[in-house]
């Protein structure tokens, strides 16, 4: 049977025996919401958990809108388009109202990128700025949430009157779902801030996994952050997997936030009855910017509520990551260690100096646990090849080694839009 796996912008096709196939998983299609806009000021006036935002902001406040980087799919302009008509038209002057990017630890973008995420009217009638995770003078020590997380958030976010946080509902490895409180942790707050929020023993909690909120530590010390802040109000919207927009969700940034993984759930929970020896993953446009962020295509089969492969089985994954492995220190990280169990001891002490320790625990939870097929650009070969994957410029060739090893019975199971789902071994 031919199987279409998503790779960037495009569809790589593969041919496998029907018989070895447990399943395609692949989330539901939705139908499109046909004005975003109108969908958006539905919410805000249905506001959840929170009175209507006409009745929270007055024309004297300062707002803050922290919007996504251009590593989500999020429709920023058509979010903020509607926002920013409701304020002007409550008497908010322009003067009043600041545009941060939640980068968290990634690169800063250029104008040309902010540009086009917010439109050239936005980008050119408002201020707005990269926030920068590794500059002390923006940032405002608050304490520590309960955790004991020491939290350092950015300045403008800080001294805002309220903040108005926008993004998409996904499913997400770690905190359970995008979108909500991750605009403010790890969007806005400082490097220190994120490095203990995502530490080993977080990372490594058996609830720290996509579809899993309410034990989730690393979810729970988000929103614990958020409660050394005044108002702050989120407008979600959850997308399909051809990034059509599904629903949208406003309001408190727990209890609407819920609501909108309610139904993200209705396109991405999938139930399967059987554990494979082999998993392939696709990845779309953007979440195949890179290595670090196809993350949640590799660890999709596994750092589910119950993992879909069985331990030692070979996880493939496809995208381009035109952009490399990471922004940061990744692989050097990896491959300077005399081996992945050397590094991971030393990802477990609290004053580990690696920038991105989350994304180094990634690799060798997955690279110790499986073994790992990487279908992308060329350009990426030798890198990917030294981290300790099994490099393959063509995705049949890459499955068709996977089975020979495997053996002729061997059961796989197909995700073709992997960051999308959330699977869910039953059996």
């Amino acid at each position: 049977m031919e199987i279409g796996i998503a790779y960037g912008k495009e569809i790589k096709r593969i041919n496998i025996n029907k018989k070895n196939v447990i399943e395609i998983i692949s989330p539901d299609l939705a139908k499109p919401v046909r004005n975003v806009r109108n969908l958006i000021k539905l919410a805000i006036k249905n506001s959840i958990g929170t009175p209507p935002l006409e009745q929270i902001v007055k024309p004297e406040h300062k707002i803050v809108f922290i919007v996504d980087d251009i590593t989500r799919p999020t429709p920023t302009k058509q979010i903020l388009q509607p926002l920013l008509e409701f304020l002007e038209n409550i008497g908010v002057p322009d003067r009043n109202i600041f545009i941060i990017f939640a980068l968290g630890v990634h690169k800063k973008m250029n104008d040309f990128e902010m540009e086009h995420t917010l439109g050239e009217e936005i980008f050119n009638r408002f201020r707005c700025i990269n926030h920068d995770a590794f500059d002390a003078t923006q940032l405002v020590d608050l304490g520590k949430t309960k955790f004991g997380t020491p939290v350092y958030i950015n300045k403008k976010v800080v001294e805002a009157d309220i903040r108005i946080l926008t993004g998409i509902i996904k499913p997400h490895n770690l905190a359970g779902y995008s979108g909500g409180a991750k605009s403010i942790l790890p969007g806005v707050c400082g490097e220190k801030t994120i490095l203990y929020n995502h530490s080993f023993k977080t990372q490594s909690h058996p609830y720290s996994r996509q579809g899993i909120i309410d034990k989730n530590p690393l979810r729970k010390d988000i929103e614990e952050t958020i409660k050394k802040l005044g108002v702050t109000y989120i407008v979600n919207l959850v997308l399909d997997y051809k990034q059509n927009v599904y629903k949208g969700v406003a309001g408190d940034y727990i209890e609407a936030h819920r609501k909108g993984a309610k139904y993200c759930n209705e396109l991405a929970q999938k139930k399967i009855s059987k554990q494979a020896d082999i998993c392939i993953c696709g990845t779309p446009s953007p979440f195949d910017i890179n290595v670090y962020q196809m993350a949640n295509s590799f660890v999709a089969p596994y750092l589910c509520p119950h993992p879909i492969i069985k331990k030692g089985g070979i996880i493939i994954c496809a995208g381009e990551a035109l952009a490399g492995i990471s922004d940061g220190d990744i692989y050097e990280s990896i491959v300077n260690a005399s081996s992945l169990e050397e590094i991971y001891k030393q990802i477990q002490k609290q004053d580990c100096k690696i920038k991105e320790r989350a994304g180094v625990q990634f690799f060798c939870d997955l690279l110790m646990n499986f073994t790992c097929y990487m279908v992308s650009d060329v350009r990426n070969k030798e890198k990917l090849n030294n981290m300790g994957f099994k490099y393959y410029f063509n995705l049949q060739e890459a499955v068709d080694r996977a089975m020979d090893i495997k053996g002729i019975n061997a059961q796989v199971t197909i995700l073709p839009y992997a960051p999308c789902v959330i699977p869910d071994f039953v059996g």
